[in-house]
């Protein structure tokens, strides 16, 4: 199966939280284009992973790209799979205590703190599908 995975890290653009509107949306918007992954989000920042068809993955980075709730996305990763990591979750969202306990400090980091950091946040990522 020729499947991308995408991670990307956003600012937030105010510091109201959005990230069970934006969960909530994509959950639906992912259901109906057999998209899946999960979304991280602190009052900063936005972490999110999205795995499916290729085209369907780009198109939709380019969509959260242009969303007004997002300011600065970058790309952290970005590779072809053969499996899902999250096959059950059309767009699982993840607390703050959870992301707290797989990242420890990067958790409370800064934008320029994931980025530079990347590696190292994917592979926490990652490590939620266990």
């Amino acid at each position: 199966m020729d499947l991308l995975r995408l991670i990307y890290v956003s600012r937030a653009r105010s510091t109201a939280l959005h990230g069970r509107a934006i969960a909530d949306f994509a959950q639906s918007f992912n259901s109906k284009h057999d998209l899946t992954g999960v979304l991280i989000a602190t009052s900063r920042l936005y972490i999110q992973a999205i795995e499916g068809d290729p085209a369907v993955v780009r198109a939709l980075y380019q969509r959260i790209s242009a969303d007004t709730r997002h300011q600065h996305p970058k790309i952290l990763a970005e590779a072809e799979c053969d499996l899902r990591l999250w096959p059950k979750w059309s767009m699982q969202l993840i607390s703050a205590s959870t992301w707290q306990e797989h990242a420890g400090p990067l958790a409370m980091a800064d934008y320029e703190a994931v980025v530079a950091a990347g590696v190292d946040v994917c592979d926490r990522i990652y490590a939620l599908h266990n």
